[in-house]
């Protein structure tokens, strides 16, 4: 058990307050967490029963953090055999409830699996000639059609707009492609809140609901796009209290759909509002808290506030260092020179991040890095590409395949063995003895790739691989050995989701009882594979994390928008220029709507979305 902070102040007053909907503002650092659990905690020993709370966060890596926090505090208050009770309450993210809601109280639901986006692009890829997605594309090409169809699909969604009221061709394509996911028993993560709106309106439905739900809590509220809100509106019934948690001023995620205005006029949309201001932050040293006070006043529109210090100004050493370089090479190399310099004085790998503004600034990182022999995290939420053991697994299946490989900005290129093997050579540790061993794997398994009576296993295929490279013997104390491992079992991840959507069958209208459609074997299975990571894949993979129970002493490299919510000792945020994306639009402006110049039935929020995320290339 751990110790409670006490609280006092507004912190306090949040966690005690009864009898209204209440909203918590809740600046950078300030402990909302320890102020969402110790309110859990209160209304549990006030004999709330568990079913009737229902905590959202918005990733869930936080669900764990705040599910673990309000154990601990439970436990404090009650003792561990409440711990016994906590298997009602939900907290998780707004996704896995809609899904728990439709299996558990639709019967339609049940036999229903999740896609996730990566495995949504590749179902998209199976079922592109079903749907005739390519006249989404000007230049009849696939992906880009698929791209062209996913922004629209995102914003379809995320505002709940109706699909008869788009233009075609995309109204038929999009009402064949929810006609697919049916037949396939599938929801992907937009359709889950979709469909969870949809039976919410159902009184019968919401009436089941509103009887058990007292207190629903919804953390990252500034995030939340229309339809999630709408799902919360729902879900709020006259007998239950809604808290809301977050800071306007930390809304990154408007180019995915949130709208901030959710947060800035709450008190206005739901009445009886009671406000609570939590501005201590308890993370970042005086003089970080005051340049980022100092850039949230340039906000418009925002909820006035600023940002207090607790931890003192007396610290050793400059807590905000501004440095400028002229050319994009001096900048990397004089931040992998720190690093390393860094790490020479005792300061841990795992403690320090670099945040870019795009995913463009990761290949100068990569070859910096790799320079000064600097570990990135083998879970880390770089691109899955960025990392070289990757490119060889995935130029592999483009030779198994007969497939040209093309690197994300080059001509597509043939893959010779003999360049092949070189290239493992250089990445993976391979005496002439491992080569010749690994030539010979390779031959044979291009052999069975063609084979129609052969069922292929990607996975155990890689493992294969991976014995003739020796993985076994790999020692995984050396921060860039680990680095190697991870990578492989993101790979491994990659090839699990092709296998899940191309595997799935779906029933048979022409005979029922029957399935059809699944995809196991020869040679255009490996060639659709090599396709889908030459042409997506290879931009994608960014968000896996890795074991949970596993830290490598590794720099992270992600994105800003990937850091949310995370915290290191010392971090480096390149590329802060006027001139470098996303400050300056590059490339032409174009609607969300691949079928017409201007958004169709397109409300605030979706014209909104239009302009901050098609103006870049």
């Amino acid at each position: 058990m751990g110790v409670a902070p006490e609280l006092e102040g507004d912190a306090l007053a949040a966690v005690r307050h009864r009898g209204s909907h209440l909203q918590i503002i809740a600046a950078a650092g300030s402990g909302k967490t320890e102020v969402v659990s110790q309110r859990v905690a209160d209304l549990l020993a006030e004999g709330v029963a568990p079913e009737g709370i229902v905590a959202f966060t918005f990733t869930q890596r936080a669900a764990e953090e705040l599910g673990q926090r309000i154990a601990v505090r439970v436990e404090d208050r009650l003792g561990r055999t409440a711990l016994d009770r906590l298997n009602g309450l939900y907290v998780g993210t707004i996704h896995g409830y809609c899904f728990r809601l439709l299996q558990q109280r639709v019967p339609r639901y049940e036999t229903f699996d999740v896609l996730d986006d990566n495995q949504l692009t590749a179902l998209l890829s199976r079922e592109a000639k079903q749907l005739d997605l390519r006249r989404l594309d000007p230049d009849n090409k696939l992906f880009a059609a698929i791209r062209s169809f996913r922004t629209a699909l995102d914003v379809v969604e995320n505002e709940l707009l109706d699909v008869a009221s788009l233009p075609e061709p995309l109204a038929s394509i999009m009402a064949a492609y929810y006609a697919t996911l049916d037949r396939y028993r599938l929801l992907t993560y937009g359709q889950q809140v979709v469909a969870a709106v949809r039976e919410m309106s159902r009184p019968e439905l919401a009436r089941g609901v509103h009887e058990r739900l007292r207190h629903l809590i919804v953390d990252e509220y500034q995030d939340v796009n229309p339809a999630q809100e709408r799902l919360i509106g729902l879900l709020t019934g006259a007998g239950t209290e809604l808290c809301v948690v977050g800071d306007d001023h930390q809304a990154i995620y408007q180019w995915r759909g949130s709208d901030v205005g959710n947060i800035v006029a709450f008190a206005r949309r739901y009445p009886s509002v009671a406000t609570f201001e939590i501005t201590a932050n308890r993370r970042s040293r005086p003089g970080i808290i005051d340049v980022a006070n100092r850039f949230s006043a340039t906000i418009a529109g925002s909820i006035p506030k600023t940002m207090t210090a607790t931890r003192s100004s007396a610290e050793v050493g400059p807590e905000v260092v501004v440095w400028s370089a002229p050319s994009e090479a001096d900048e990397v190399g004089w931040i992998a020179g720190m690093i390393d310099e860094l790490s020479r004085s005792g300061v841990a790998y795992r403690d320090m991040a670099v945040l870019v503004r795009s995913r463009a600034a990761y290949p100068a990182l990569r070859d910096a890095f790799a320079a000064f022999g600097i570990p990135v995290q083998p879970g880390g939420r770089t691109g899955l590409f960025d990392q070289p053991e990757a490119v060889v697994l995935g130029q592999t299946f483009a030779w198994l395949s007969g497939t040209e490989w093309r690197d994300p900005y080059g001509p597509p290129r043939a893959v010779p063995i003999e360049g092949l093997l070189d290239d493992y050579g250089r990445v993976f540790p391979l005496d002439p003895s491992r080569r010749r061993l690994l030539a010979h794997l390779l031959d044979d398994w291009k052999q069975q790739v063609g084979r129609e009576d052969r069922r292929a296993d990607l996975v155990g295929e890689l493992y294969l691989l991976t014995e003739r490279l020796d993985v076994a013997s790999w020692d995984l104390a050396e921060p860039l050995v680990a680095n190697s491992l991870g990578t492989v079992a993101r790979f491994s991840a990659l090839l699990a989701d092709y296998e899940s959507v191309r595997r799935r069958a779906r029933p048979d209208a022409a005979a029922p009882g029957e399935q059809v459609g699944g995809q196991d074997r020869g040679l255009w299975y490996y060639r659709n594979l090599a396709i889908h990571i030459v042409n997506y894949a290879q931009g994608a993979y960014e968000g896996f994390d890795g074991e949970a129970d596993y830290v490598s002493d590794a720099v992270d490299v992600t994105t800003v928008h990937r850091a949310k919510g995370l915290e290191w000792p010392v971090v480096f945020v390149p590329a802060m220029t006027a001139a470098s994306p996303p400050a300056r639009p590059a490339g032409p402006k174009r609607g969300w709507c691949p079928v017409t110049a201007s958004p169709p039935t397109a409300t605030r929020a979706a014209t909104r979305m239009s302009a901050a995320c098609s103006t870049w290339p």
